[in-house]
C-alpha cells in the first residue's frame, strides 16, 4: 500500500528506507514471537500440587479443548490432578483420586468418541498396588473404579496405557505390567462405561515360559485392540511381540509376521503411537508408528518408523537432535502424535541436556519426503537460564501442538507443570 508519492529522485532512497522499515518491524515481530511463551518457559499449571511428575495430554478432535493430568504433592499426600483447557482458557486444576491415604502415580488419559476424558492410574497401598480408572460424561466425574487389585504387598505396577474405544456404549482398554520378586507379567483389562463389569486377564501366559516381559503398549486399529510389548530372549536381546484381541473367543492371540514390529530393533524398546478410525470418519485409515532414541557415530539421535497402516512396509527416518551451536545432545523422554488429519506424517518431542547446563525440551515435524535425511527441530522451552526440563508429552488438534513438561525438582527445577503452544505449519496440516 503506498502511502505517499516521492519524487523521482528519491524512489532509490525511499526503496532503501522501505526495507530499513521493513527489517525494523519483522525484527520486533520477531522479538515479540521468540520472547512469548511459545518459546520461552510456557505456561505453569500447577496451582495446588508440588513437585509433580508424569504430565499427560490429550486435544478434543475440533482443539476446543485440551485436558492434562499429572501426578504431584497436594498438602503431603501423592494426588492425580486434572485441568482443562477451553477455548484457551485454563480451569482450575482439580484432585481426581478419592483415597488420599494411599498414594496415586503415574497417570494416563484419553478420550472417547464424544471427547469425554478417562484417566487411569496406579495407587500404592501397603497391601500391593492397584489399578484405578475414572471418566467424566459431560461435567460430573464417575467414582474412581478398581480395576484391578493385586492382593500381594510384593507385586507393583509400572507402565500402564489407556484407549478408549470410540463405540456406543464407550469401551475402556488397559495394559500394564506387573512385577513380584524379578517376575514380569503383562496384563489387560477391559470395562464397558455402562455399568459392566470389569474383565483382566494375563496377556503374558501366552509365553509361559518367559519371565522378564516388558513396557506393554495399547494401540487400537478399527476399535479392535492390539497390545505390544518386549521379551527377553536367552541371549539377553529384546524382541517385540504383539497380541489381538478375539471377540469370538473373548481372548487374545498373538500376531505374528507383522512388517512394523519386524523394523523395531527390540533392545531400544521402541514407544508406539497410533491413530484410530472415528464412527463419523470410518473412511480413514488408522494408522501406527513408532520411535527411539540412540546413540549413533554421529551423536545421540532419534529415530522414527513413520506412521503406515499396521500390516504395511515401514519406513525408518531419523531426527538430528544437534544443540543449536552444533554440539551433540543427549536426548531422552522421546514422546509422539500422529495429528488427525494426516497421513504419513508424526509429531515428536523429547528433552535433550543443553550444553551449557540443564535440559530444554524440542520439538519436530516429520513427514515422508523428510525420511533418512533428517530434520532440524526446534527448541520450545527457551534458552534462558539452566534448568532440568524433562518429560514432555504431545498432542495435536486441527490448527496447534499442545506440550506439557516438567522442571525436574530432583535436577534443580521448581517442579512445575509447564505448557506450550504451537501453531501448526502448512507443512504440519499436510
Amino acid at each position: 500500500m503506498t502511502f505517499w508519492r516521492l519524487k523521482p529522485p528519491q524512489e532509490a532512497r525511499s526503496k532503501e528506507k522501505g526495507r530499513s522499515l521493513l527489517a525494523l518491524v519483522f525484527f520486533f515481530f520477531a522479538h515479540a514471537l521468540f520472547s512469548s511463551p511459545l518459546f520461552g518457559q510456557g505456561t505453569p499449571l500447577d496451582s495446588i500440587s508440588e513437585n509433580n511428575h508424569n504430565p499427560a495430554i490429550v486435544a478434543s478432535q475440533d482443539g476446543v479443548r485440551v485436558f492434562a493430568v499429572w501426578d504431584g504433592w497436594v498438602k503431603g499426600e501423592k494426588r492425580i490432578i486434572f485441568r482443562e483447557s477451553v477455548a484457551g482458557e485454563w480451569l482450575p486444576d482439580i484432585p481426581l483420586d478419592e483415597d488420599t491415604v494411599r498414594e496415586n502415580f503415574a497417570p494416563t488419559i484419553a478420550l472417547d468418541g464424544e471427547d469425554n476424558p478417562y484417566v487411569a492410574w496406579i495407587t500404592k497401598t501397603p497391601h500391593g498396588d492397584s489399578i484405578y480408572l475414572t471418566f467424566r460424561i459431560g461435567e460430573v466425574w464417575a467414582t474412581p473404579r478398581e480395576i484391578f487389585v493385586s492382593h500381594d504387598e510384593l507385586l507393583t505396577c509400572e507402565s500402564v496405557s489407556l484407549a478408549v474405544a470410540h463405540t456406543y456404549p464407550p469401551q475402556a482398554w488397559l495394559t500394564w505390567q506387573a512385577v513380584r520378586s524379578g517376575h514380569y507379567s503383562i496384563f489387560a483389562a477391559t470395562c464397558l462405561l455402562n455399568g459392566g463389569e470389569c474383565q483382566t486377564w494375563e496377556v503374558s501366559s501366552l509365553l509361559p515360559s518367559m519371565s522378564y516381559q516388558v513396557f506393554p503398549q495399547l494401540l487400537l486399529q478399527r476399535f479392535t485392540p492390539y497390545i505390544v510389548w518386549y521379551v527377553a530372549t536367552e541371549g539377553s536381546e529384546f524382541v517385540p511381540l504383539c497380541a489381538k484381541y478375539d471377540s469370538n473367543q473373548n481372548n487374545w492371540t498373538l500376531v505374528s509376521d507383522n512388517s512394523l514390529l519386524a523394523a523395531l530393533p527390540g533392545n531400544r524398546l521402541p514407544q508406539i503411537v497410533w491413530r484410530d478410525s472415528t464412527p463419523a470418519e470410518a473412511e480413514l485409515t488408522p494408522l501406527v508408528g513408532a520411535y527411539w532414541c540412540d546413540q549413533t557415530p554421529s551423536g545421540n539421535q532419534v529415530f522414527a518408523v513413520l506412521p503406515t497402516t499396521f500390516d504395511s512396509d515401514s519406513t525408518l527416518s531419523v531426527i538430528r537432535s544437534d544443540n543449536p551451536d552444533g554440539s551433540q545432545s543427549q536426548t531422552r523422554n522421546v514422546s509422539a502424535v500422529i495429528p488427525p488429519d494426516t497421513v504419513g506424517q508424526m509429531i515428536l518431542t523429547w528433552s535433550a541436556l543443553s550444553p551449557t547446563g540443564g535440559a530444554h525440551i524440542w520439538c519436530a515435524s516429520l513427514q515422508e519426503k523428510d525420511t533418512r535425511d533428517g530434520i532440524q527441530p526446534r527448541v520450545i522451552s527457551g534458552d534462558g537460564p539452566p534448568t532440568f526440563y524433562t518429560s514432555p508429552a504431545v498432542c495435536a488438534s486441527p490448527t496447534d501442538i499442545h506440550i506439557v513438561y516438567l522442571s525436574d525438582a530432583e535436577h534443580g527445577g521448581n517442579g512445575h507443570v509447564y505448557y506450550a503452544k504451537l501453531p501448526r505449519t502448512t507443512k504440519d496440516n499436510k
